[in-house]
């Protein structure tokens, strides 16, 4: 895989994980209004920035 697609990955999936962990803990935070639960969100970004390199290497090594 050349080195520009696992920038673009990168460079995008990082970005858009952190985004939605984000908008998750304010979420979480104004519905409960305990800051702790906060870090559940945070907590997703984890699970998120693996599974969208996945998806977009996925997408990419298709494409060829």
């Amino acid at each position: 895989m050349p080195l520009w697609k696992i920038v673009v990955g990168a460079g995008v999936s990082i970005p858009v994980g952190l985004l939605f962990s984000l908008l998750v803990s304010v979420v979480l935070v104004q519905i409960f209004n305990d800051p702790a639960f906060a870090f559940i969100g945070l907590g997703l970004l984890w699970l998120f920035i693996p599974l969208a390199f996945a998806i977009i290497g996925m997408i990419f090594w298709r494409q060829g």
